[in-house]
């Protein structure tokens, strides 16, 4: 349900299909970048727990663009590493809710937009 006046999934429900799979495209395009330079992963994620995880994220729109791709490779290494059973959907899932959770609205609305952004 988009409540509120940004135009972003407020009530913490899932998003739309089309959002779903405009995001799912974006993290396989970000996640093939930051695979392709997986010596940017700070090795050290791999140990966090998810409330560890959680309590150091930060929203990639308060990253600089160079520091992007390693934050995209760290999540890609915690996920691997502390959830080898998640799906991609399950990642996604995550990752989105870790973006509502840490109020990151540029990225939430930059979803929201390509979901909905004529083709």
């Amino acid at each position: 349900m988009l409540g509120n006046e940004r135009g972003l999934i407020a009530d913490g429900s899932w998003m739309s299909p089309r959002a779903a799979s405009a995001f799912a495209m974006l993290i396989f395009i970000l996640g093939v970048h930051a695979t392709a330079g997986t010596s940017e992963a700070d090795p050290g994620i791999a140990a966090l727990t998810d409330a560890q995880f959680d309590a150091q994220y930060r929203c990639p729109e308060t990253l600089p663009d160079s520091e992007r791709a390693k934050e995209v490779a760290n999540y890609l290494l915690w996920a691997q590493t502390q959830h080898p059973q998640w799906t991609v959907g399950d990642a996604l899932k995550e990752r989105y809710r870790l973006f509502q959770k840490h109020q990151c609205y540029v990225t939430l609305e930059a979803i929201h937009e390509n979901s909905t952004h004529e083709k």
